[in-house]
């Protein structure tokens, strides 16, 4: 190969306006599967999951009033903003046992355009993105969770072999054995 020097003002050009080339040429994107944005977070040792496209807000959760002669899995009431918002305990959902956890946090969620809702967790760990192929159902795996709720299981942290579970928010908060019957009776 010659040196720089060597070559002529011609061919200097010529492979400068390759590399320019080169440079400026836009990369195919090359979308083979189907991505999705999912919020992580925790309800005791257990790695959960939800579309963050759902996820309106997260806070801490402050001043949740309780409601006598409700199912466990209504942690109360919130003000949020001026918005009174019924607040889920997914750990009664889940099975799990309802614990007090210091400092849980608050996931505003929309099931749908007109249903928003309050969810406690124990804490938050982020928004992934993962890949339909990092999906697995693993029905064996799900003991304690329905598996009409669930949309798949993955690996949230490459490093560590814990397994975080995608539920189905819409299915999950809409299922009637957790919808409070409003009617007196």
């Amino acid at each position: 190969m010659p040196l720089l020097t060597e070559l002529s003002e011609a061919d200097k050009q010529r492979i400068l306006e390759e590399r320019a080339a080169l440079l400026a040429a836009v990369p195919p994107i090359t979308k083979s599967e189907a991505e999705r944005s999912v919020m992580c977070f925790e309800l005791g040792t257990a790695g959960y999951a939800v579309e963050s496209i759902r996820v309106l807000e997260v806070s801490t959760l402050v001043n949740c009033i309780s409601i006598p002669c409700t199912p466990p899995h209504i942690a109360g009431l919130v003000n949020q903003r001026g918005r009174l918002l019924t607040v889920i305990d997914l750990r009664a959902i889940m099975g799990l046992p309802i614990t007090d956890t210091p400092d849980p946090q608050l996931m505003i969620l929309a099931i749908d355009a007109q249903n928003v809702v309050g969810v406690r967790v124990d804490s938050l760990s982020g928004v992934r993105t993962i890949s339909e192929g990092d999906l697995t159902m693993a029905s064996e795996l799900l003991q304690e969770v329905s598996s009409e709720v669930v949309l798949g299981i993955f690996q949230a942290d490459k490093q560590s072999a814990a397994l975080t579970i995608l539920l189905d928010l819409t299915r999950l908060l809409t299922e009637p054995s957790w919808i409070v019957d409003d009617l007196v009776r």
